[in-house]
């Protein structure tokens, strides 16, 4: 008579482990959920001449720079920016639990708490830090910690490289309607100013090189384009194309 009591209880006892089982797997999917799939996701843009600046769920400010484009995904246990296109300026609010991770070239700048820019240019990513730390590591695997004041580089074949510039450079001036460069190959300068330009613009190859110091305003970009000539040895012409393009090319000697 003793045996059904037995039996009783051990078809019990195995209810009872299966659903404590039943539990442990419900927690366990429960955090992959929680890891794998997004809370809130985001694809900003800006067109040509435009700068956008969005507010993040966790008090964080993204400003985006004309012509420029961002993903954000945020996560349950971290915060993911991929810049796909142009700048953007980073306001981190501080979550120890988040990291706030930024992807750009398959280089990645991760933070806390911290305001700084992370830019795609000439071929690679550089970073700009005004307030707090990032740490910065290339897709070789190299890694920097950089504070306030500091920059790097990132080039094509993935070197890194920092900096510290005398004086107080301002970080992503183009917030306040400025680009600053300091002996830039004008190519690039021209790149950037492009983001603005409401027509295209294009540099011979001969003056690809030309370096160029200088702050310039934003909204009077095409007037200084035109007396780019004044300071380096170019001139400055109107395509012949449908497009209307502005072309600088080095001036004959």
């Amino acid at each position: 008579e003793a045996a059904p009591a037995r039996t009783g209880r051990r078809r019990a006892l195995s209810a009872l482990l299966g659903v404590c089982g039943l539990g442990v797997g419900s927690a366990t999917l429960w955090q992959a959920w929680r890891q794998w799939v997004p809370g809130y996701s985001a694809l900003l843009s800006t067109p040509i001449a435009r700068i956008r600046t969005q507010a993040l769920p966790d008090g964080s400010k993204l400003t985006l720079d004309a012509a420029s484009r961002a993903e954000v995904v945020y996560y349950a246990t971290r915060r993911t920016v991929q810049l796909l296109a142009g700048s953007a300026f980073f306001e981190v609010a501080r979550d120890e639990t988040r990291p706030f991770v930024v992807h750009a070239l398959g280089h990645e700048i991760t933070v806390l708490g911290t305001r700084f820019e992370v830019a795609l240019q000439d071929g690679g990513v550089r970073v700009a830090v005004e307030s707090g730390q990032v740490r910065v590591r290339s897709a070789g695997g190299e890694e920097r910690i950089l504070g306030a004041g500091d920059r790097a580089f990132i080039d094509p074949v993935r070197q890194l490289s920092t900096s510290h510039p005398a004086g107080a450079a301002a970080v992503a001036p183009w917030r306040e309607g400025w680009l600053d460069f300091d002996r830039q190959p004008l190519a690039e300068v021209v790149e950037r100013l492009a983001r603005y330009s409401p027509r295209p613009l294009r540099v011979a190859p001969e003056a690809a090189r030309l370096p160029v110091f200088g702050r310039v305003r934003i909204a009077e970009a095409g007037a200084w384009l035109r007396l780019l000539p004044r300071s380096l040895p170019v001139r400055v012409r109107e395509d012949d194309g449908a497009d209307r393009a502005l072309v600088i090319e080095r001036r004959p000697s």
